[in-house]
């Protein structure tokens, strides 16, 4: 997409801004709540969600295709970590090296790698420079207090910068509210596993606090099918703390979490890895012209330390600042502006191989503007641009526009969007050369993409989201085996395909079967190699680990009010991987996993709860000489004070 296209499209929506009618509907409220319509109007959700425009909006107004996974939902499933709730999500591919606590995880949204897409938690950017895709490591990322986990796909660089080609995925931490109240949670089953954790929160009209504990611990199994067969143990010790002073026209908002996580490995030699992450953020608002134009200066933190023992020791570290002023101006009810400008700073420190320590550094700061109007009462459209100004690579121009038309008398609404991404090379690509593969002479990765696609929903009963999307990924970054796997642009890649998002209500109080709810989400991808030399993969060729089909359901049962049963069934379709002796490219066969999960409340303060994973025993690899676990069962105990 070329900057004319780009220039065209912005001068479009200005002129409908000229003439835009103004929307007689209420504004969104930044806590959460839904919000009036106009009269007569049925709404297709009311759900609001914030980062597909770093405002809060209902969900019938974004154009972008955005999915939203709830405290509730996470309870429902039992999930340990948040890399478990992402299975459930249309669009998203998830592949561990084996389903034991602390495995190496990825994400590929719709098709692109995982180090392209942008993680956040609480503001803070999880991604660690010294890495050699500078990735986000969900790896041991916890559940506990998360309020919601929202994804958003396509490419999302105008408001979020680099990392974001694939999309983002938003992590919420729970904001404390009301009388000092907590939870204490216990886990314990299969590999003698213990997870367990504390929590306090409360908050009052002008300050809020909530603060966690969690600490896990598991013997683990031998993932490795080609390496030493003793167990893989795993240790971590998390906290969280996120507290506020102030109300909505001027305070302060502030949070800070801390991992400290040891992997034992297979193969290689390697016995274990250590990690230790640290993230803080401070957050100070203010809001002027009665609300109208609301600031907020967002300073983050996140801190990355991994030591790897193995043939060769290796050990990186870095720190990865940003500061980011937000600007939200609502010019009218149908009219509002978010820009602002962010400065990043990382530094990186690379020790191992067979190269000396090194220690590297990289600047960039970006000036964004993206302009939301409202045609009317049922069309939204949105449109921005970006500048990234880096100092390796000079000025860079992203953009990205959406709209969404709502069909009222129907409930349903189509949604589309259209952008641009880019993402600078890491510091591991240009630098680090342990093992030979730094390259200083690389050129920024670039990506377009758009979806297209229709919502309805019947009532409270039902609800449909089919979504088509392309994207394009050019001067992809991989290691060359032509070259001594030297670092080289050697890559373009093209995916495309299709998600289906399903909600049934099946039963609603029916007599004594009481209420069964029901989920279905489809996902096919077709990601390939237009032009490659990489390692297992040549021209035209399907990307490695990405399957061509994935299907997610689940149906939650509650026959009684304190009983509920949670089934998960999962299908993942055949892909491509490297063995792990031969490094030759290799099929990897589908597979079916089936989850079941129970609750029970013995009062309103004291739930007990077990779950069974794999309960068919299953024997499969998400990635290609790693073992899952078979069987295991879990249970538990939770308890909310006041």
């Amino acid at each position: 997409m070329g900057s004319f296209q780009w220039l065209l499209g912005v001068t479009l929506l200005l002129c409908s801004t000229i003439a835009a009618p103004s929307l007689a509907a209420a504004e969104d409220d930044a806590e959460g709540e839904t919000v009036a319509a106009p009269a007569g109007v049925a709404l297709p959700d009311e759900t609001i969600v914030i980062t597909a425009t770093r405002t809060a909006r209902r969900l019938d107004r974004v154009g972008s295709t955005i999915r939203v996974i709830d405290a509730e939902d996470l309870a429902r499933h039992q999930d340990q970590l948040v890399i478990e709730a992402l299975e459930r999500v249309p669009g998203l591919t998830v592949r561990r090296d084996g389903n034991r606590p602390g495995s190496r995880a990825s994400v590929f949204m719709r098709g692109a790698d995982s180090d392209q897409t942008l993680v956040l938690v609480d503001g803070v950017r999880l991604h660690d420079p010294s890495a050699p895709n500078r990735e986000a490591f969900l790896d041991h990322l916890g559940v506990d207090e998360i309020e919601r986990i929202e994804v958003l796909s396509g490419p999302q660089s105008l408001l979020y910068g680099s990392d974001a080609i694939g999309g983002v995925i938003n992590i919420i931490t729970r904001k404390g509210q009301g009388a000092p109240n907590g939870t204490v949670r216990f886990t314990g089953g299969s590999f003698k596993t213990l997870d367990g954790s504390v929590a306090v929160r409360g908050g009052g009209d002008a300050y809020h606090y909530a603060a966690n504990v969690r600490l896990a611990e598991s013997d683990g199994f031998s993932s490795s099918s080609v390496g030493d067969p003793d167990d893989d143990g795993y240790q971590n010790t998390s906290a969280s703390l996120r507290m506020g002073l102030g109300d909505d026209d001027l305070g302060i908002e502030g949070a800070f979490r801390f991992i400290d996580a040891r992997t034992e490995v297979d193969g290689f030699g390697a016995p274990a890895s250590d990690t230790r992450q640290y993230a803080l953020s401070i957050a100070p608002h203010w809001a002027l012209f009665d609300g109208a134009w609301r600031q907020k200066l967002t300073y983050s933190l996140h801190q990355a330390e991994r030591e790897n023992g193995a043939v060769f020791v290796t050990a990186f570290d870095s720190d990865l600042h940003v500061l980011d002023w937000q600007n939200t101006v609502d010019w009218s009810d149908s009219q509002g502006t978010v820009f602002g400008a962010q400065f990043q700073h990382e530094g990186a420190h690379f020790a191992g191989g067979f190269a000396p320590p090194t220690d590297e550094q990289a600047s960039m700061g970006a000036v964004y503007f993206d302009q939301q109007v409202a045609l009317g009462s049922a069309v939204d459209v949105t449109a921005g641009l970006r500048v990234e100004m880096h100092e390796r690579y000079g000025s860079n121009l992203t953009g990205r526009t959406t709209a969404v038309v709502r069909v009222f008398d129907t409930g349903g609404a189509f949604h589309g969007s259209l952008g641009s991404g880019f993402k600078a090379p890491t510091l591991a690509q240009l630098f680090d050369d342990s093992f030979g593969s730094a390259n200083p002479d690389l050129e920024p990765e670039r990506s377009t993409g758009w979806d297209i696609g229709y919502r309805q929903r019947f009532g409270s009963r039902a609800s449909f989201d089919i979504t088509g999307f392309w994207n394009e990924i050019d001067d992809l970054i991989l290691g060359d085996p032509n070259n001594s796997f030297r670092n080289e642009n050697i890559e373009s890649v093209r995916t495309r395909g299709l998600e289906l998002a399903l909600d049934l209500v099946l039963l609603d109080g029916f007599r004594w079967l009481g209420d069964l709810r029901g989920q279905l989400g489809y996902t096919r991808t077709d990601a390939r190699a237009q032009e490659s030399a990489s390692f297992g993969v040549s021209d035209g060729e399907r990307l490695l680990r990405r399957p061509k089909h994935e299907v997610s359901s689940n149906f939650v049962w509650a026959p009684l009010v304190p009983l509920e049963f949670t089934l998960g069934v999962y299908y993942v379709g055949e892909r491509f991987d490297l063995d792990p002796v031969t490094f030759s490219r290799i099929r990897v066969d589908s597979y079916v996993r089936v989850d079941l999960a129970y609750s029970f409340a013995l009062t309103e303060q004291l739930k007990l709860f077990a779950r069974i994973d794999n309960v068919g025993n299953a024997q499969y690899e998400d990635v290609a000489g790693f073992e899952t676990s078979g069987r295991a069962y879990y249970g538990g105990v939770r308890f909310d004070f006041e």
